[in-house]
Formats: structure tokens, C-alpha cells, sequence
């Protein structure tokens, strides 16, 4: 059995920092995979103090078409999405 989505399956979400420190898009299958993403992404890039707790997920069915460069399950910053689409 694989651990690689199906491509049906892969669905883009925006996330969001209670503190408004990043907004960034996330393709992948569930809502919680998109929020462990972007707080993993978050640690790496120095904040911290970031709790996952601190993390809201939304649906982000605009950018359901996902440019073929760009990775499923990575966290990407909302600026650089919108310069995509």
C-alpha cells in the first residue's frame, strides 16, 4: 500500500496564524495535514513560540489547480501562490 495520495484526492487549504505572522497554502488531503504543515514550516523558519493550536485551516478552492512545480504536502506562502495563478 502506497503512502502517496491520489491526485483526486489532493485538495488545496489556507492557513492561517492567529497572530498574522504567515498565511500559507497547503496541498493535501485533510484539513489537520495542512495545519501540522504550515506550524512544521513555521518552527523551521525560527517562530517558535507558534503553538499548532495557534493555526486556523480553511478550504482554498481557488487553488484546487496546482501548479505542476509545486509539491503536495509543503507549505507554501500565500504572496508567492498569487503570483502563480
Amino acid at each position: 500500500m502506497s503512502n502517496k495520495s491520489k491526485p483526486g484526492n489532493v485538495r488545496a487549504f489556507r492557513v492561517d496564524c492567529v497572530e498574522n505572522v504567515v498565511t500559507q497554502v497547503v496541498w493535501t488531503t485533510s484539513g489537520p495535514k495542512a495545519k501540522f504543515r504550515a506550524w512544521h514550516s513555521a518552527t523551521i523558519a525560527g517562530y517558535y513560540l507558534i503553538k499548532i493550536g495557534d493555526f486556523r485551516v480553511h478550504r482554498a478552492p481557488e487553488y484546487d489547480k496546482k501548479p505542476e512545480h509545486l509539491r503536495e504536502d509543503h507549505a507554501y506562502e500565500l504572496s508567492y501562490i498569487k503570483t502563480l495563478f
